[in-house]
Parts: structure tokens; sequence; C-alpha cells
């Protein structure tokens, strides 16, 4: 297994920097010949998020082969690294994005949904709701807990369960 994080060069220079970074995984397959499997993360605007996408496609396919990393990689176009799952451990920030070890038993786990209307879709494991702000968490260590992204960092804060009308 051989992974890469490549800079490239943008055409559009943001707040963050003309350059933008992807991870690059390429496997070579023995079985039943051989072959090289290619699977590129989405570009990122920072090298660590890119870092993050290369540990989660690795144990993506460690855990479960060339489908699996195939489908994590679509998963990580939708994920946003929020910066305490870009410093802190590894594994959690793995939920969500791998299979869920009780499907493999052939237990489905569903996913919660809230109370209330207007909850929109933000990524695999999170909803929405634009009128609040706030966002549910439907899968994974956070399951069921209300966040709000603060305007300064960016990073997800608890709040309490929003009142519903």
């Amino acid at each position: 297994i051989n992974i890469t994080v490549e800079a490239e060069e943008s055409d559009v220079i943001t707040d963050a920097g003309g350059e933008k970074y992807r991870a690059k995984l390429s496997v070579l397959i023995q079985r039943p010949t051989t072959r090289e499997l290619a699977v590129d993360g989405p570009e990122r605007d920072t090298k660590a998020e890119a870092i993050k996408d290369s540990e989660v496609l690795v144990k993506a396919y460690e855990l479960e082969g060339e489908a699996g990393v195939k489908r994590v990689a679509q998963r990580l176009e939708r994920k946003l690294w929020s910066r305490a799952e870009i410093t802190g451990a590894a594994e959690s920030s793995f939920e969500g994005l791998l299979i869920d070890p009780l499907a493999k038993s052939g237990t489905k786990v569903e996913k919660l949904i809230p109370p209330g209307e207007g909850w929109v879709r933000y990524s695999d494991d999170m909803l929405w709701d634009p009128r609040s702000e706030v966002y549910f968490v439907q899968v994974g260590g956070q399951m069921g807990k209300y966040l709000m992204k603060d305007s300064e960092t960016k990073d997800f804060q608890e709040v309490n369960t929003p009142h519903c009308s």
C-alpha cells in the first residue's frame, strides 16, 4: 500500500492560499491477476485534511478491500473534517465513513431522526436545520447530539435540544 498527499497549484487564490491537497492511495493487487488500484481522495484546502483522508483510505482498504476504499472515497467528498477530528484520535473520526461493525452480523443500525420539520442533509452522518443553524448527529460516537458551529473557530459545540414548534 502506497499513500501520498500531493499539492496542486490552483488558478483561484483563496483565503487558504493557492494550493490544494489530495490524498492518493495506490495498491498493487496480485490476485487473481496483478494490477494496480489507484484511488484519489477529494481536493482539500489544507494538508492536514488530506492527511486525514489518507488515514481513512488506508483503514478502509485494510478492512474492506477495493470496494470499501472506493465507497469511502466517495463519502469523503462530502466529509468536512473538524479541527478536533484532525488533531484527535484517528479511530473516532472514522465512524460513519467505514462499514458499520454490526453490518457483518446482518444487524442494520438505523439513523436517528430528530423531531420537527425542516431538517436537510448536511453529511452522511449529520442533518442541519437552516432556520436555527443547529446540526443533528445521526450515527457514530456523538449520535443523538445537537451541535452548532462556533462562528470564530468553525468547530462544532454541543448545544441543548432545540425547542420544537
